[in-house]
């Protein structure tokens, strides 16, 4: 698996959104991106694995699975649930605080 792709993307309700769901260090992650413009993974120029990302994020407000267009972390029960879909096909746990206590 590619570790700058993501593992799966799923439409929103907004139309020029979508939700890609990333490996992070073995923890799924989500956020919302805007097809107008570079996806995470495509910012290899500025971030050259989408963990440098979330990283950064991370160190600006605090360990979240959900992250927003506008790179906040986010509540949305619908994406919580694509997570939660995408952790039980995956066999990968959604990123919790306590994983990243705990240097997971």
């Amino acid at each position: 698996m590619n570790d700058n792709q993501p593992i799966v993307t799923f439409p929103t309700s907004t139309k020029d959104y979508i939700l890609n769901i990333y490996n992070y260090n073995n923890s799924l992650v989500a956020i919302v991106e805007d097809i107008n413009f570079y996806q995470l993974f495509e910012m290899t120029e500025y971030f050259s694995v989408p963990a440098i990302y979330f990283d950064w994020c991370f160190s600006v407000y605090w360990p979240a699975p959900l992250w927003s267009v506008y790179g906040k972390p986010m509540k949305n029960k619908l994406y919580f649930e694509l997570l939660y879909e995408t952790s039980m096909r995956t066999g990968l746990p959604i990123l919790t605080k306590q994983k990243m206590k705990r240097g997971f």
